[in-house]
């Protein structure tokens, strides 16, 4: 068995992916597990004020074992565990493998986020085309992303020749040298024979450090589903203008327009521009399948109040009429929290496009 083992720390990521998270990633010979052997597992997690990937690659039969019982070792320290379309085949394939070999498992019950689960719903707002790890990934390295401008092929150089710099230097200062036995040093349990590498060439990223920088887009995702603070706004012509501010900064610029609301997303911050209908503005609901729409009236309203209104004057709402009207007031344009509540309306409405 080989472990190679290279220092990430350069690569953004989520505040969200906490000191004891890992993303795991397997490569297998086929899909089915008795009959596939491991070829290669990595982990990324982080060492003390360093983030690492350690590979380990199968060289011959007998190390699958090896694999096996490094992970059943270090794996237990970490939660939760990232992973891309892990919950149909990374998990299940080393549960099997774990409970084939007798060793402990450490995937099964484990607090868990699937990325190619858990990003499906940015589908509407994320120019994307295909749910391949690499289409995200892309994504992020395009300019104005946050991984972007030196994109994550070039971070992870960089990282890599910054620490072979030091090795191969004359009069390497202690703390250089710190940070050199730091990248490469390796823990591995196991038994048979075990070469450890570090490498300072990175040719391109690998799917666990795809994984490991998508995770910035639950950032997105969680502004999306309201967890911002937002105001004072401002009504400008016939739209009222709401600035936006995230928990947590955003990986990416996007410009959005669906009915009659506008996005402006940037690392900083967001603006969503509401459009007014004689003063008012239109609040919409996501579970249409709850109203009915009143033409007379010009708003939708829910199924408990509508069972009194004749079926002459509604009609099955839709995703584009089912709201309801606000009236834009002073009160509401210096109230944050009702801000925040509307634009979280508003943004929910714009996930919901299918």
């Amino acid at each position: 068995m080989q472990i190679i083992t290279r220092d990430l720390s350069c690569l953004p990521r989520s505040p969200r992916f906490s000191d004891r998270a890992c993303v795991l990633d397997i490569a297998t010979e086929g899909r089915y597990w008795r009959t596939s052997r491991l070829v290669s597992v990595s982990v990324i997690y982080q060492a003390e004020d360093r983030m690492l990937e350690k590979t380990y690659l199968s060289e011959k039969e007998a190390d699958e074992y090896d694999i096996l019982y490094s992970l059943s070792r270090l794996l237990p320290e970490m939660t939760p565990l990232y992973t891309f379309n892990g919950t149909s085949f990374d998990l299940p394939h080393l549960a099997r493998k774990f409970t084939a070999y007798r060793l402990p498992d450490p995937v099964t019950g484990r607090e868990h986020v699937d990325l190619y689960l858990a990003l499906r719903p940015l589908d509407p707002v994320l120019p994307l085309e295909s749910h391949r790890l690499a289409d995200y990934f892309s994504l992020l390295s395009a300019p104005g992303a946050v991984p972007g401008g030196d994109n994550g092929t070039k971070a992870l150089k960089a990282a890599a020749d910054r620490t072979d710099s030091i090795l191969k230097s004359d009069t390497p200062s202690a703390p250089e040298l710190d940070d050199a036995v730091m990248a490469l040093q390796t823990t591995v349990g196991g038994t048979g024979s075990t070469s450890e590498a570090y490498t300072s060439s990175v040719p391109e990223a690998d799917d666990a450090v795809m994984a490991l920088q998508a995770t910035v887009l639950l950032d997105l995702l969680d502004f999306f589903r309201g967890n911002l603070t937002a105001g004072p706004g401002e009504i400008r012509d016939d739209s009222l203008l709401i600035p936006l501010k995230p928990e947590l900064p955003l990986p990416l610029s996007l410009s959005l327009a669906d009915g009659p609301f506008s996005l402006a997303v940037s690392p900083e911050g967001a603006v969503l521009t509401a459009r007014l209908f004689d003063g008012k503005l239109r609040r919409y609901y996501t579970n249409v399948e709850d109203y009915d729409y009143l033409p007379l009236e010009g708003y939708a309203v829910h199924h408990a109040v509508s069972a009194y209104v004749g079926k002459s004057r509604k009609e099955k709402a839709v995703r584009e009429n089912c709201f309801t009207l606000v009236s834009c007031t002073e009160a509401l344009v210096t109230n944050g929290a009702a801000l925040q509540k509307y634009a979280a309306s508003a943004l929910a409405f714009l996930l919901s496009k299918q």
